[in-house]
C-alpha cells in the first residue's frame, strides 16, 4: 500500500517545473516561425543553478527558465526563450547557433513592438567584428562563452537577419550552408 501511495509523488517529481505558459505570445512566435510544435512550454520564474554565466533565460528541454534579472524584461525573454522552444519544428531549424540566436531576438524584438528601435540600433553599431572560431559553436558551446561573447554573436546574428531576411535565411539553410556562407551572402566579410 505504502508504494501507491508514492507514485502520484514520484510521478509529479518527474513533471516539468513551473506552469505551463499561457500568454499571447506562444501564438505570436509559433505563428512567426511557422512552427507545427503543438505543445506549450512550461516557465519558472527565479534561480537555476544549470543556467550559463550570466545568462538571463534559457529554455531547456522541458520548460523555459527567466531568472531575476531576466524579469524586467519578461515579454522580451519570454519570447527570445520561445523561439528556442518552437524553432526545432519550423523551417528555420538546423540555422548556426549564432543565427539563431540573432532571429530570437528579430522575432522578440518584433512581437514585444522594439523592432525598429532595435534596427536603428543596429545600423548604428554597424557591421560587427565576428571571431571566426565562434562561428560554429553550437548550443552546447553557448554556454561556454562569456556573456559579452555571447551578446557579440547575438548581435551579429541579429544583424545577419536584418540584411539577409527571412525568406533567404530559409533558402541558405535549404542550401546547407555553413556559418560563413550566411555571413557572405549579407556581404559582411569574405572567408578568411
Amino acid at each position: 500500500m505504502r508504494c501507491l501511495l508514492l507514485l502520484p509523488f514520484l510521478f509529479a517529481a518527474c513533471q516539468a517545473p513551473g506552469e505551463v505558459i499561457t500568454s499571447p505570445l506562444v501564438d505570436e512566435v509559433k505563428s512567426a516561425l511557422e512552427s507545427t510544435r503543438s505543445e506549450a512550454p512550461r516557465l519558472v520564474l527565479g534561480e537555476e543553478p544549470t543556467m550559463p554565466n550570466g545568462a538571463r533565460a534559457v529554455c531547456y528541454e522541458n520548460y523555459i527558465v527567466i531568472m531575476g534579472e531576466g524579469q524586467d524584461s519578461l515579454d522580451f525573454f519570454l519570447a527570445h526563450e520561445l523561439v528556442h522552444w518552437y524553432i526545432d519544428d519550423s523551417p528555420y531549424a538546423g540555422l548556426p547557433h549564432f543565427i539563431e540566436e540573432g532571429l530570437a531576438d528579430w522575432i522578440s524584438c518584433e512581437v514585444t513592438g522594439v523592432l525598429e528601435a532595435r534596427i536603428a540600433e543596429s545600423v548604428q553599431i554597424g557591421t560587427l567584428s565576428i571571431d571566426p572560431r565562434h562561428l560554429s559553436v553550437t548550443s552546447a558551446g553557448w554556454s561556454h562563452l562569456s556573456r559579452g561573447e555571447r551578446e557579440a554573436l547575438t548581435r551579429a546574428g541579429f544583424d545577419l537577419v536584418r540584411r539577409l531576411g527571412l525568406a533567404e535565411l530559409r533558402e541558405l539553410l535549404r542550401a546547407h550552408s555553413e556559418p560563413w556562407g550566411y555571413v557572405r551572402a549579407a556581404g559582411i566579410l569574405e572567408t578568411p
